[in-house]
Parts: structure tokens; sequence; C-alpha cells
């Protein structure tokens, strides 16, 4: 088992802000610190090491669990048993941002596993037999289905939110390019916030430069697994974070990670962790004072 590795990050906007961020970077069975995490009162959110595909859990100082994509299988399962524990089996918000296998492969399982309360999709989409299943059991279970609509926010508390950023409720009900029509989420919790743009790539990219107005964040799970064609430089520019998270699979065939991305994100400064080199990253917002560790 690879040694567990965990650093204190200190985002470089550290003169406006008093946070920092405890990142642990584990391999997918190297959950030994989750007994510890399990017990805290902060948020952490979760970059579950699903091999090629991608899988995010939040979990909310508050208690609010979301989770966003269930990866190309079923071992988001695995994953979430060993950090929701043994009694806590409900999850209150399931996004998939788009209908690629990759992201939604682990969706029935976690059906089965866990009560959803509510579950928000895209109206883009494609012929996914998968998704038209997942829908078929949605309704089956009665579980209430929300449309991906820009602007819409989640408060969870005074200081919590979750909001989406895009595609809106006109959203082609038929795409050929479902990445570029990705739900794309933020979540805010006190100082820290995180982005979560799915698979999208340099042309819905542009759509969230153009509309949205505030996409400053701290964090952002790289758009596409880190594909030449996402993480634009204007992208980054306007998103600015502190830390990019790439999940990928090791030695995946489609080569992502890709040079020119990386090259692209270590131009601004940031600091990256990857799933294929790491395993799960894990994210534990921690306000204090920078000079002071609890």
């Amino acid at each position: 088992l690879r040694t567990l590795l965990s650093c204190m990050f200190i985002s470089k906007k550290q003169q406006q802000k008093i946070f920092s961020l405890l990142i642990v970077s584990l391999l997918t069975f190297g959950y030994s610190l989750f007994d510890q995490a399990r017990a805290s009162s902060q948020t952490q959110v979760f970059v579950f090491d699903v091999g090629q595909g991608l899988s995010q859990f939040i979990k909310t100082k508050e208690g609010v669990d979301i989770l966003i994509d269930t990866g190309p299988n079923n071992d988001v399962v695995t994953h979430l048993r060993r950090v929701m524990g043994m009694w806590d089996k409900s999850i209150d918000i399931l996004v998939l941002t788009h209908a690629h296998f990759d992201h939604i492969g682990g969706t029935l399982e976690v059906l089965k596993e866990f009560e959803v309360g509510r579950v928000i999709v895209t109206q883009a989409k494609n012929d996914s037999l998968v998704m038209q299943y997942i829908l078929d059991e949605l309704a089956l279970r009665a579980i209430p289905i929300e449309y991906a609509d820009q602007y819409k926010k989640y408060e969870i508390d005074n200081d919590t939110s979750y909001e989406l950023l895009f595609p809106t409720l006109q959203a082609p009900t038929v795409v050929e390019n479902p990445n570029n029509w990705s739900v794309i989420s933020k979540f805010v919790d006190e100082d820290f916030s995180m982005l979560f743009p799915g698979d999208a790539e340099i042309e819905e990219e542009g759509f969230l430069v153009q509309q949205v107005q505030d996409l400053d964040v701290d964090v952002v799970v790289a758009p596409h697994h880190g594909s030449k064609t996402s993480s634009t430089e204007e992208f980054l520019k306007a998103t600015t974070p502190d830390l990019i998270i790439i999940s990928s699979g090791k030695n995946n065939e489609y080569g992502h990670p890709h040079k020119q991305a990386l090259e692209r994100m270590k131009a601004i400064g940031a600091v990256i962790k990857r799933t294929d080199e790491e395993g799960t990253v894990i994210i534990q917002t921690k306000l204090q004072s920078l000079n002071t560790k609890r």
C-alpha cells in the first residue's frame, strides 16, 4: 500500500481569506484517516479515485451529502460506504452531469444502496441507454428529477450553498456532444469555493466565462479529465484556482491528462493533484488563523 500523502495547502489569496485546505491524497483502499475525518465538523470534499471517470462527493459541516457523478463502475459505492459510515444511507442531492458512461456507470448501484432525495440532470441528452435505465429506475422509486437551471441555488445554511451555473432550462434535448452540456456547479462554504465543471470542453468553458460574472474559486476539478480540448487559458484566468484536481485513470487509453492542458494549468501557478498518481483526493476546509493549526 502506497504511503498516505498529506500536506497543508495555503491559498495564494491568503491576504483576503483566513482559511487553509487540508489535502489528503489516498489510494482507493487507503481510508485509514476516514474515521477521524468522519468525526470532524468541517466540510469535506472528495474526488474519488474511480479510474478513468469522475465522481465527487461533498459532505457539508451541516450534514448535507451531495454526490456529483458516479464514475464508470460500482467502485463509487465502496468509496461512499467508507466515507459515510455504516449508518448513513441517505444522499440529499445526486447530480448526473451528462450521459457518458464514465460519469454515470455506478448510478444504479448507488440507487440500490442509498436513499436519494433528488436527482439533478441536464435536459441535453444523447442516445444513452444507461441514462434511460437510470431515468426509469428514478421513476420507479419516485425520486424527484430536476433539470439543471442556470443560477439555481440550494441554500444549505447562511454561509453554505450549492449553485448550478450551466446549462439553462433552454438547453436542447438532443445533442451530438454531451460534454459541452455538462451540468457545471459551484460549491461555497464560508470563504471556500470549488467548481465542478464535468466534461466541459472549449465551447462550454467559453459560454461559462461569457455568462457568469464571478468565476473566481479556490479549487477546480479539471474539466474533461484534463484533456487538451479543455482547461483553456481563458477559463483558467477566469477561475484563478489555487488547486486543480484531475480525475483520470492510470495509463488510460485517452492519454489524459494531456500535456497541453497541464502546461496551461502550471502557467497560472496552480497546485495540481491527480487521482491516477495519488488516489482519492480529500479537501477539508478549516477556518482558522493562517499561523494557527487547529
